[in-house]
């Protein structure tokens, strides 16, 4: 491959990253909007981990997203999921198998 194929070919990657990358940013709003999961990788714990690689791999680094925000984002994820949790315990069966909220 020669050098101006190889750059090409980084180019073209570098550009697929980035444009995954910004999918998974928006992908994450859109979870801690809504609670659906819609997470391109399936759960908020590998769509961070997939974040992070990406970033770590671009040679030059987006200006609208940081490892710092890419943690903010795991550290919601972490709250809601509290949040999801204490709510469900809440909820009290009874005998009859009644809902009580």
């Amino acid at each position: 491959m020669s050098t101006e194929t190889t750059t090409q070919h980084n180019s073209e990657k570098d550009n697929f990253d980035y444009q995954l990358l910004a999918r998974l940013k928006t992908d994450c709003e859109y979870y801690l909007n809504t609670r659906e999961n819609k997470l391109w990788a399936g759960s908020p714990e590998e769509q961070i981990a997939k974040m992070r690689e990406i970033y770590s791999a671009l040679e030059q680094k987006p200006e609208w997203i940081s490892p710092e925000d890419i943690d903010e984002y795991e550290s919601r994820f972490i709250e809601l999921n509290k949040s999801i949790s204490a709510s469900a315990a809440d909820v009290d069966f009874d005998a009859d198998n009644d809902i009580d909220i």
